[in-house]
This record gives C-alpha cells, structure tokens and sequence, in this order.
C-alpha cells in the first residue's frame, strides 16, 4: 500500500502556491508563483494524496477564481481598471479578495487542525 502524502503538507503548498509569491521581489513574483503552481502539481501527479473535502474545496475554488479571472482579463480588458499588482481578481471588484481568502485560509487551517487532533485522541 503506497504511502500518502500528509494532507497538511498539500495544503501548505497550495497556500504558498497562492499567497507565497507575495513575499519576492515584484519582478520575480510571477516567476515564483508560475513555478509553485508547477510543483503543486507536479505532487498532485507523482504523490498518492488523500484530502478532506473542504481542502479539495478550497483548492478548486481557488484554481477556479485564478482561471476565471485570468481568462475574463484576456476577453474583457477593459473590466480591469483597478491596480492591485498581479491580483487579477481583485481588480474587477475593486477590493483585495487575497485578504478574504486568507480569512477563509486560516479558518480552514484551524478547522483541519482540529480535526487532526480529534483523529488523534480517537485513535483514527
């Protein structure tokens, strides 16, 4: 039986996938960000991985929001108006959705982390 993958570890990678790159240099940023989606999921491919349905629901909401928006700045360029660097999204609401994804981020970190804990102390 292949071992999985920790999901926490996923789940770390993908919130550095998409709030990581925040931390380089402007000029790098889409360089790193291009390269943590490339090992994402280059570990989704290699890696036997099991997630939590709201992990999985978060990540998809996340790649969905990116190829959405990416895919709206290519049809409609004239919808983005704003200026907030690279968030995309963000531009077409005229506020920082980076702020509430990291909301819903760190509340699902704590709800994952509690379910590990309750695992733990079951003996699951």
């Amino acid at each position: 039986m292949a071992r999985h993958l920790p999901e926490g570890l996923v789940f770390l990678l993908f919130a550095f996938r998409h709030y990581g790159y925040q931390w380089w240099p402007s000029a790098q940023q889409g360089l790193v960000y291009g390269a943590s989606a490339a090992v994402c999921l280059l570990v989704l491919l290699a890696a036997p991985v099991r997630l939590h349905w709201p992990v999985k629901l978060w990540i998809a909401a996340e790649e969905l929001l990116g190829a959405g928006c990416y895919s709206l700045k290519l049809a409609a360029p004239d919808w983005f108006k704003y200026e907030f660097q690279d968030e995309v999204c963000s531009q077409v609401v005229g506020f920082k959705l980076g702020s509430v994804g990291l909301v819903v981020l760190a509340s699902l970190a704590y709800s994952q982390l509690a379910i590990g804990m309750h695992d733990k102390a079951s003996g699951k």
